[in-house]
């Protein structure tokens, strides 16, 4: 794999002043790498502002970005997404992972939970599909989507109120945050608090940035830390693409490949929320993810499914096999 030249560290949020040091370095290891560029494109490039966007979304000369530079511009310029502002008394998630077993069908499961940020109370209803009927060298993830149902599967849960312990939601204090959520996420690994043992690889680095969403609402700045995390990663080159996910929601897709399995995580532009992650072994579809946005809540666990009057009998539930929740 080539070297990269110049690499910057997006380890800081840039300050006014910086900006226009790493455009310039950027254009003058463009020039070494590709030759001579028309005057015209150069003076275009040079006067069009920031890296950031003039709306949100929207990356000024994105096309011209190695994957590495936009993903931090996509950082320096997200906005507030609908979690960052607390209204609720617990974090709801969801997300819907398709995946191949080992010689074997595409399997799917739609995951639901909700925790308070301190992890004291927890819960998670898991619904799962053996096989969605698709093989693998078949699967598209939008139609997959728009096919896959999960109303009539019975959940499996998980309840704080059984026992068990859940971690808290991770915050960063201040200062360089890429670097806060790196020694965040070895603190973890080291201390034996995840599946990871050893040190880790690029592959190992990408899942543990993704798993974040899995497990809380990602607030802005650590979405901002996740990105210079991934834009600082040495032994990976990424590639960009506008693509659409599963939910035919828009957004940039960054692709790489380590350790041989072929990433592409697709970024909301405007938030910079993780929409979506698939990976990919031997040009099979190996696993796709799609996530939800996070939102607050004061109901602890799913909406509880109106009951007909005539059918009501004094002590029955809307969910008989779930425990009573104490408000």
């Amino acid at each position: 794999m080539a070297t990269k030249l110049n690499r910057p560290n997006f380890n800081t949020v840039l300050t006014p002043a910086q900006p226009d040091r790493r455009r310039l370095a950027f254009m003058l290891a463009a020039v070494v790498l590709i030759g001579p560029i028309a005057a015209g494109t150069i003076a275009f490039y040079l006067d069009s502002g920031s890296l950031s966007a003039g709306s949100a979304g929207i990356i000024h000369n994105e096309d011209l970005m190695t994957g590495d530079y936009l993903l931090a511009a996509v950082a320096e310029q997200i906005g507030d997404a609908p979690a960052d502002h607390r209204t609720g008394a617990y974090t709801e998630l969801r997300t819907i992972v398709w995946d191949q077993a080992i010689q074997g069908p595409v399997e799917a499961a739609e995951q639901r939970s909700w925790h308070t940020p301190d992890g004291t109370q927890y819960l998670s209803l898991t619904r799962s599909i053996d096989d969605i009927g698709v093989p693998a060298k078949d699967f598209d993830p939008i139609v997959a989507y728009r096919n896959t149902r999960f109303d009539t599967i019975t959940p499996h849960a998980v309840d704080s109120r059984e026992g068990g312990k859940f971690r808290p939601d991770l915050t960063l204090p201040g200062g360089s945050p890429a670097t806060e959520l790196t020694w965040m996420l070895d603190t973890i690994r080291n201390a034996g608090q995840s599946s990871y043992f050893v040190e880790p690889g690029t592959r190992v680095r990408i899942d543990e940035l993704v798993d974040l969403y899995y497990q809380q609402a990602v607030p802005r700045k650590m979405r901002q830390a996740i990105l210079y995390a991934l834009a600082n990663l040495t032994q990976v080159t990424f590639t960009h693409t506008r693509m659409r996910d599963a939910a035919e929601r828009e957004g940039i897709g960054f692709s790489a490949t380590a350790d041989h399995t072929a990433f592409t995580i697709i970024i909301d532009p405007a938030t910079g929320e993780l929409l979506a992650v698939q990976q990919e072994t031997a040009g099979k579809s190996a696993s796709y993810t799609l996530f939800f946005p996070a939102r607050w809540t004061d109901q602890f666990g799913p909406a509880l499914t109106a009951t007909p009057v005539s059918t009501i009998i004094p002590t029955q539930t809307a969910w008989p096999t779930m425990p009573p929740v104490n408000r």
